[in-house]
């Protein structure tokens, strides 16, 4: 694969900042959708996992691959991700932002990697960046550059397994409110999308 040589100049800097273990759960589904149908994609996405070594990354995708290295496959249909997250080990969910498990994340206080691929997703990955609890990547579909979507990836990971940073802190606040409040959970959530929405606006 061409982007090899490169990522082995980044992802090696990344390790670097890990003190502990940690689990990051990646989760995309059963359905085939365009970027589970791509295996480049999909190889790329393996081999950034394998640069973050102190990290567990416990996989639910299609692919003829089996677990190795940090990571764990499972081809199970059916996935135990409420209990998973709800460990304090597990810092960090990767997933297409369903409405499930944008919903599970939220109430478990854990940051998510939003990497959309049809429907409502795209919004919900929208959501997860005005509330400040995650990093939506984008996947160039015409030009297939595995090398960009490799990077992007990369550095999202290390940002938000970070010791200090703002993802973790707000995914957490985030969960605290949400326990706090007695409104419906679509009301809360567009609330604080169009308070952050008027903050940022406010601050151009």
């Amino acid at each position: 694969m061409g982007i090899l040589y490169y990522f082995e100049k980044v992802v090696n800097k990344n390790s670097l900042y890990f003190k502990r273990s940690c689990v990051v759960l990646v989760t995309f589904g059963t359905a085939i959708l365009p970027f589970r149908r791509d295996h480049n994609y999909i190889e790329t996405m393996f081999f950034v996992f394998e640069h973050y070594p102190k990290c567990t990354f416990k996989v639910r995708i299609s692919t003829n691959k089996q677990s190795y290295n940090n990571i764990e496959i499972t081809k199970k249909e059916k996935l135990l991700q409420q209990e998973i997250l709800a460990k304090a080990n597990t810092k960090l969910l990767i997933s297409h932002c369903g409405q499930n498990s944008l919903n599970e994340a939220m109430y478990a206080g854990v940051p998510i990697i939003c990497i959309p691929d049809g429907g409502d997703q795209f919004y919900n990955a929208s959501i997860v960046e005005q509330l400040g609890i995650g990093i939506y990547i984008k996947v160039d579909y015409v030009n297939r550059n595995y090398q960009n979507f490799g990077r992007s990836l990369s550095f999202a990971i290390r940002d938000i397994l970070n010791d200090k940073n703002e993802y973790q802190n707000k995914a957490e606040m985030l969960r605290e409110n949400i326990f706090k409040i007695s409104e419906s959970r679509k009301k809360f959530l567009l609330r604080k999308i169009a308070e952050s929405i008027r903050r940022k606006r406010g601050g151009n």
